[in-house]
């Protein structure tokens, strides 16, 4: 039996039913109406029960009555009946006129054509909208309040109404209870307020952010903890769980938020409005891909001179060449096999000869965790190789590749197979690809690493996995010995584990999360371009 409460009284549909027989018949009080249409005001169940009632009674009148007509039914002579069926008749239909009224002025008001907001998305980004279809960018279609976005990955931008600007970064989920409201389940979720008086509010399941004239990127990784990285203006963050509020001003640094409210420093987020406008109007290439899945770090090897780096990532570190790597030779360029690259495309060769043939510094400022992280790279090798080589690096300057010292590294194995290794103790991470890879082609790695998965994809496959991981207790790895064709600075000769590279590398990038398969498949599809 249906129940619900009014006013903390319980009321049954069966009941109800009863109590409208009665007001029919002018059997209630004039309390016990008073109530019955107090219910009706406050219940919109009620009103349901009560149109329904009012609905099946005239059915059942003008078929009894048809019935009778035929001489199917026999027909009692009694005027008070006859009365009481032509009052009731009467009521019946007012009631239904009125509450067909009224339901439908209550059903217009509540199905008013909710608030929607165009949605923009940047080249090679993969999106849904909970009850639409997937985006298949660039493309411009519309968020309803009320629905969920789920980016897999790339960036979408959203403009509101009030001039607001909202970027969310795959891979993100977030809901739109109210535009102005956003609530982020997973991932990147960027404001722009500028000039703006509307008050602009995004929650967590822990805190709520209100802004004050901001610019401002909220990241969700957990359900307990957010990260608040603040560029311009003021943000108040409220803990539920506390209902203590703190504002938080521009600075160096981020902040990562427990759900009580407290908070530890880490590294500032890079800005991304000012990119954004080359973002949308990129052509959908492998470059426009990998910089919308938010790298923290991108270097295009464009350079045609040894020295600084670039870094693609606004805001990032520069890398730095060393003296005996050869820049301004080519890199991945377009071939019939790939051609997701422009025609002039850059990348650096080592010839492996002296500790002067590599790349360093290729830390984006914050260091690679073994807790959790990403990194892709385009290289070539012939077939010459002799013994086993490293290939991207980050780890103790006294690291000789395979540990015990402090490690995570890309190598190539003394048969040409594509290897990941993570020092973790007791449980190290070694994973190597099927395929032997010296062939003197381009060939485009990603590894991936947080707790309970590490995954080596090569050429937009996943070769190989570990569920098993438990990340080690050391700190992250900055600077000097995030390294490409060598291992730990404080190696000088060949007689360590992994031999220095021999060969060609382009593109390469690092994240402070893991990526997800489809982000490595992108990829590579990115640079094996349409047509193919």
């Amino acid at each position: 039996m249906s129940r619900w409460e009014v006013d903390g009284r319980e009321v049954t549909s069966h009941s109800l039913w009863r109590v409208i027989e009665d007001f029919e018949n002018g059997q209630l009080s004039a309390t016990e109406r008073d109530e019955l249409i107090g219910i009706l005001e406050e219940s919109r169940r009620a009103r349901a029960i009560y149109l329904e009632y009012c609905e099946l009674s005239a059915l059942l009148q003008i078929k009894a009555a048809t019935q009778a007509e035929e001489g199917k039914m026999p027909v009692v002579n009694d005027r008070r009946g006859q009365r009481r069926v032509l009052r009731w008749s009467v009521v019946a239909a007012a009631a239904v006129i009125a509450l067909f009224a009224g339901l439908a002025t209550f059903i217009q008001l509540n199905t008013a054509e909710p608030a929607t907001v165009a949605l923009e998305a940047s080249s090679g980004s993969v999106w849904k909208i909970s009850g639409g279809r997937e985006g298949d960018a660039p493309e411009i279609s519309t968020l309803t309040e009320g629905s969920s976005l789920h980016l897999s990955s790339g960036t979408v931008i959203l403009t509101l109404d009030s001039g607001t600007r909202l970027v969310a970064q795959g891979p993100a989920t977030i809901r739109f209870p109210k535009l102005e409201e956003p609530v982020i389940e997973e991932g990147w979720l960027w404001a722009d307020t500028g000039s703006d008086s509307t008050e602009l509010s995004i929650s967590t399941t822990a805190l709520r952010f209100r802004d004050i004239g901001t610019r401002f990127g909220i990241r969700v990784r957990d359900d307990q903890k957010a990260e608040l990285h603040v560029i311009e203006g003021i943000v108040e963050v409220l803990a539920r769980k506390t209902g203590e509020s703190t504002k938080v001003l521009p600075g160096r640094a981020g902040v990562a938020i427990g759900a009580d409210g407290g908070m530890e420093g880490i590294s500032l987020a890079a800005d991304p409005f000012p990119g954004l406008p080359a973002l949308l109007e990129a052509s959908p290439q492998y470059a426009t891909t990998v910089l919308g899945q938010t790298p923290s770090g991108y270097w295009r090897l464009g350079e045609t001179e040894v020295g600084d780096v670039a870094n693609e990532v606004a805001g990032a570190a520069m890398a730095r060449y060393a003296q005996s790597s050869n820049a301004n030779v080519a890199g991945v360029r377009p071939s019939p096999r790939l051609r997701g690259f422009e025609q002039g495309n850059m990348g650096a060769h080592f010839p492996g000869t002296d500790v002067q043939s590599l790349i360093y510094h290729l830390d984006p400022g914050s260091g690679i965790s073994p807790v959790e992280g990403a990194v892709s790279f385009w290289f070539r090798r012939n077939a010459d190789i002799e013994a086993p080589e490293v290939l991207w690096y980050a780890g103790a300057p006294g690291g000789r590749g395979m540990g015990p010292e402090p490690e995570i590294h890309a190598f190539l194995s003394k048969v040409g197979q594509v290897g990941f290794f993570i020092e973790a103790g007791e449980k190290d991470v070694l994973l190597f690809s099927e395929a032997v890879v010296t062939d003197g082609q381009w060939h485009h790695v990603v590894a991936s690493w947080k707790a309970r998965g590490v995954d080596l994809f090569l050429d937009g496959k996943r070769v190989a996995r570990d569920s098993d991981y438990e990340p080690a207790g050391w700190e992250s790895i900055k600077g000097n010995n995030v390294r490409f064709a060598k291992t730990g600075s404080s190696q000088q000769t060949l007689s360590q584990d992994l031999h220095y590279f021999r060969g060609w590398a382009d593109e390469i990038a690092v994240w402070d999360r893991a990526l997800t398969e489809m982000e490595a498949t992108l990829q590579y599809e990115a640079a094996v371009g349409s047509g193919s």
